[in-house]
């Protein structure tokens, strides 16, 4: 069993030592993109579990619903709901408008300005 396993890293590391820069990268990265998946599925099934067993503990109170009627904008009105003041983030873009169609939030501004206006938001 040692043996076999030790050919299969031989093998390997014989690939590895071929390949270029950019498919180490890729495969490097890869690898770490499964890790990432696979901790993020941990971190899931841990709060899905929390939240399995407070459930019991909610007393099932029935609550309205938080979409108020008026906050939903049609795609007919979205130009009304624009003119009508900005209640959204600064970042927000209408995605029906070309991309020079959109106000671009940092326009005109000094870097230092960039910079508190964007701490500030």
């Amino acid at each position: 069993m040692d043996s076999w396993e030790s050919q299969k890293i031989l093998d390997e590391v014989k690939v590895r030592y071929e390949n270029t820069l950019v498919v180490e990268l890729d495969i490097a990265a890869r690898e770490e993109f499964k890790l990432i998946e696979h901790g993020l599925e941990r971190l899931w099934e841990r709060l899905s579990r929390s939240q399995v067993q407070e459930a019991p503990e909610e007393t099932g109170e029935v609550v309205p619903d938080s979409v108020e009627k008026e906050a939903v904008v049609s795609s007919e009105s979205s130009e009304e709901a624009d003119s009508a003041g900005q209640k959204a983030s600064m970042l927000s873009y209408d995605l029906n408008k070309m991309p020079d169609e959109n106000e671009y939030p940092y326009g005109g501004m000094s870097p230092d300005t960039k910079n508190a206006w964007h701490l500030s938001m």
